[in-house]
């Protein structure tokens, strides 16, 4: 059986990166507490440190998968507004960009 190839797992310097990326879209959001409130930010912490760990266990394009997932069902599970979720979309776009690069774009 192949490993597809656009499936390999990351290795240790790229979960160390996503482990960065996910800690700079919790500071981005953060400091926009206009826009979400402290309960809303411990539950998001709690979810992008989920997804940061499930790099460690997952393949590149699962992983992906997962992460897109996470973040829209964590927007649904907080309750946050339309401007908080373009928000955590923008920060995760621009802070995970390298790892699904040009081809996924979160918002227009």
């Amino acid at each position: 059986m192949e490993i597809d190839p656009h499936n390999a797992p990351f290795d240790q310097a790229e979960i160390a990166r996503i482990g960065e990326c996910i800690e700079t879209v919790k500071t981005a959001v953060r400091q926009r507490s206009d826009l979400v409130r402290p309960e809303q930010m411990e539950f998001l912490g709690r979810k992008l440190d989920d997804m940061a760990a499930a790099a460690t266990r997952m393949g590149r394009k699962d992983w992906i998968n997962l992460a897109v997932g996470m973040l829209t069902n964590t927007i649904v599970g907080a309750a946050l507004n339309p401007d908080a979720a373009k928000l955590l979309f923008r920060a995760a776009g621009e802070a995970l960009s390298w790892v699904w690069g040009s081809t996924l774009q979160l918002l227009p």
